[in-house]
């Protein structure tokens, strides 16, 4: 077992004003996925992506929507100054706050503002840099902001102005000749599009209209100055949206690629919880939208007494066994309430199942697994720890209370001398009744199920409603698939193992 160097993290006391990105939630920075992991809380704007509301946070992180619902500049500072004082009181409590905000917290994103209260109050904060709105675009729009021959300069602007707070500068804005980028500029599109001709833009400027860039639901309208306003009224595009004006715009019919994914527009649900999905990336990154409805959810041990004498002496076991996130989390959780650390572990050496486990296990725990199977299965675990001879060793498994029994199993069959120890335990979650809905309604092209349990507590979420045509179910295994049968569902694909199932989630799609 090795210690890993002290996690470069602010001490209680402290807000992180964190810029979430455009969208796509695999765009935030690593320093605010660290920030975010450390949480004690967390307030979020509405352009937030909900999949960032699903990454293994501390168990008792609280997650408070702040999103500016209610019209009217008044409603919304009246609700900004909630949100300030909201950051101070946590803070003065000795809190470790992130503020998340969509795109970058210093664009167009009243970051400035935020910052000029925490230090007005005295309190220490952070300003973590996120890939704004605009920029994003840029990239899966095929749209670059500069091109030689094309654009050499480019502005940020904000239309939004144009309802009766500072106007844009107009006039200086059409003597430009690069790309210029409106924020919130979807309600004010005709008029800014008119304001630009009359200040001397070509009335035939290239403009495209973007929609949720670098989502899946990305939508892209273009047109001129002449013409804008009227196609992005007819396509109904909505905020959030970004307008670019200038000859770049020319570019995308050769340069998009985002919108050309094999599987761009098409949607699956994973029902796994999110500590033992690796993302789901292959999907993403071929375009899928991903949708989460955890069939399953975990809670710390009712009973921690066998955990407590565990970690008490965990420096008397050979090996020191995790098999998923969710171990590491709550086994780090009751680390720090018996006020134990990295050294407790001694000489132990660490196993974890797959890369995730291990890399939360040096985020957390601070130390560095000595063994991570390729294998990630318990099968393949037991097989690697065989092959590293542990035969007399003595081996704790912290895991959960409905594990699976063949690690210890084929751990006892090698000669360990197993304690297979209670971590955290499994529980029915609250359905998201709006993902519920859309699944009985068919708007998935395929769901992925991976456990009898999880299918059951499906089946109680549609109630009598039939398993939807449309959606292509798949498996992760023979196991899974008798238990959807039993239920009467039928199985389009079934994985071949179960580190293949976006495999066949996307022979699902293609058959």
């Amino acid at each position: 077992m090795s210690t890993l160097g002290p996690a470069s993290l602010p001490p209680g006391g402290h807000v992180a004003l964190v810029g979430a990105g455009p969208g796509d939630p695999g765009l935030l920075t690593r320093r605010g996925h660290d920030l975010l992991l450390h949480a004690d809380v967390v307030l979020y704007d509405r352009l937030v992506d909900t999949r960032l509301l699903d990454i293994p946070y501390k168990p008792a992180c609280r997650r408070v929507y702040v999103g500016k619902e209610l019209p009217g500049r008044a409603s919304r500072d009246a609700q900004q100054r909630r949100i300030n004082a909201t950051m101070v009181r946590e803070a003065r409590r000795g809190k470790r706050v992130v503020r998340l905000k969509g795109g970058d917290p210093f664009i167009f994103g009243r970051g400035g503002e935020e910052a000029a209260v925490l230090a007005a109050a005295k309190i220490r904060f952070e300003v973590v840099p996120g890939v704004t709105a605009a920029l994003g675009a840029a990239a899966t729009t095929g749209i670059p902001f500069t091109h030689r021959g094309v654009a050499q300069e480019v502005t940020f602007a904000t239309a939004h102005g144009a309802k009766g707070g500072t106007p844009p500068p107009w006039s200086a804005l059409g003597k430009l000749k690069g790309t210029i980028v409106f924020y919130m500029g979807t309600y004010t599109l005709g008029l800014a599009a008119k304001k630009l001709v009359a200040a001397g833009r070509r009335a035939s400027t290239p403009v495209a209209v973007v929609e949720r860039a670098t989502t899946v639901r990305q939508r892209v309208v273009t047109g001129t100055l002449a013409t804008i306003a009227a196609r992005a009224e007819a396509a109904a595009i909505h905020p959030p949206s970004l307008v670019i004006v200038g000859d770049a715009v020319g570019l995308r019919g050769a340069l998009d690629w985002f919108e050309r994914r094999p599987l761009f527009g098409r949607s699956i649900l994973v029902t796994r919880p999110e500590e033992d999905d690796p993302g789901s990336q292959q999907l993403a990154e071929l375009g899928a939208e991903v949708t989460r409805l955890p069939g399953l959810e975990f809670r710390p041990a009712s009973d921690t007494k066998q955990l407590d004498r565990a970690l008490r002496s965990l420096s008397r076991f050979d090996w020191v066994v995790f098999t998923s996130p969710r171990g590491v989390q709550y086994t780090d959780e009751r680390v720090e309430k018996l006020g134990l650390d990295a050294r407790a572990f001694g000489s132990a050496r660490c196993a974890a199942i797959g890369w995730r486990t291990s890399l939360i296990l040096g985020a957390y725990l601070k130390v560095r697994a000595d063994l991570v199977p390729k294998d990630e299965r318990a099968e393949g675990l037991a097989e690697a720890l065989r092959k590293r001879g542990v035969r007399g060793k003595r081996v704790l498994l912290l895991r959960a209370d409905e594990g699976r029994d063949v690690l210890p199993k084929l751990l006892r069959k090698a000669g360990a001398r197993v304690s297979d120890v209670v971590a955290y335990e499994h529980a029915v979650p609250k359905p998201d009744r709006a993902v519920v809905a859309r699944l009985a309604a068919g708007e998935f092209h395929a769901a992925q199920v991976t456990s009898g349990e999880i299918a059951a507590t499906l089946k109680g979420w549609l109630g009598r409603r039939p398993w939807p045509e449309r959606t292509k179910l798949v498996t992760i295994g023979p196991v899974t698939s008798a238990a959807v049968r039993e239920i009467g569902w039928p199985v389009a694909r079934e994985a071949k193992e179960p580190g293949k199932l976006d495999e066949a989630t996307i022979e699902a799609l293609e058959g």
